[in-house]
């Protein structure tokens, strides 16, 4: 069974670009609006579409691209995803991490934020197992964490 992103959420003040480089799926999320940082309200979002995450195995892979900086890689690796980020900008050599644990059939929600790091910010994504009783539809930072259980962290070395 394969394991499916049904969302895209973008907790940043850069537009989200995701690529699936195996099934054609694109989309782009704007931006957070600054004026709803310090709440933390609503929270863009793609539409809801389950996209299946391409195997490491098959060379393809899902793109993802924090305005116009080096974008990271997203695959699963035997039901466990494989992030690669370039944290110096050169795509040759890049740092991959493993991380979560599937059993296959998941639909997730893939939220990416900008986190200030001293004088820098740096790009961290969060993975969410979508709870299926609660049905599709948009995601919104109010009821992120009552939708969702978190099955992985990742902070990218990635600066806006």
């Amino acid at each position: 069974m394969t394991i499916k992103i049904v969302q895209v959420v973008n907790n940043t003040c850069e537009t989200v670009r995701y690529e699936n480089l195996q099934s054609g799926y694109s989309v782009q999320v704007k931006p957070k609006d600054p004026k709803k940082w310090e709440n933390n309200d609503w929270i863009p979002c793609s539409d809801y579409h389950e996209d299946t995450v391409p195997t490491k195995s098959s060379g393809k892979y899902i793109r993802i691209t924090v305005g116009d900086k080096v974008p990271f890689k997203l695959s699963d690796d035997r039901w466990t995803f494989s992030f690669v980020d370039y944290p110096d900008g050169d795509t040759r050599e890049g740092n991959e991490r493993r991380l979560g644990t599937f059993e296959g059939g998941e639909k997730l929600v893939l939220r990416v934020d900008g986190l200030e790091n001293l004088d820098k910010v740096q790009v961290a994504t969060t993975i969410y197992k979508v709870d299926e009783s609660l049905g599709a539809g948009h995601v919104t930072a109010s009821v992120l964490s009552s939708l969702a259980t978190a099955v992985s962290l990742v902070l990218m070395a990635v600066f806006l």
